[in-house]
């Protein structure tokens, strides 16, 4: 079940409107919104891209948004502070090794970027609770 009619109606958005940020026709969008036809994985991620959530959470396989970031350049994040930045790239650099260091640094981020981490991380143990669990109900 998409849930891109909720997703619209949240965004304040029209079934035209969509059809033009996808770049569809509006009965196209009709039809996918309607559960008449799949859309393509192409526009699955452009639709999930806009809402700014995972597409687990978008084909309804997931309750959590994901906290999906969409960001066009990758390497420098231009709406990162230059501190921020700073962070990231010594993270690219050195991933740390150990509890006390992610901790260390985990610290040293803004609260925005802590609650962040702390979503997604809910989300990956969530995911994975529910992995492990129905591996224990398969008896794998």
């Amino acid at each position: 079940m998409l849930r891109i009619r909720e997703l619209r109606s949240e965004n304040e958005k029209t079934q035209g409107e969509m059809a033009q940020i996808l770049d569809i026709s509006r009965q196209v969008y009709a039809n996918y919104e309607n559960e008449v036809n799949e859309p393509p994985f192409e526009i699955l991620i452009k639709m999930a891209d806009f809402f700014a959530c995972s597409l687990d959470y978008l084909l309804g396989r997931s309750d959590d948004l994901g906290n999906v970031a969409v960001y066009q350049e990758t390497d420098k994040l231009t709406t990162l502070s230059k501190e921020e930045q700073k962070i990231i790239d010594v993270l690219r650099k050195s991933t740390p090794t150990n509890a006390n260091e992610w901790i260390t640094m985990y610290a040293e981020l803004p609260q925005y970027m802590q609650e962040s981490i702390f979503a997604e991380l809910k989300g990956m143990y969530l995911g994975y609770s529910a992995s492990k669990s129905k591996k224990l109900k398969e008896g794998v």
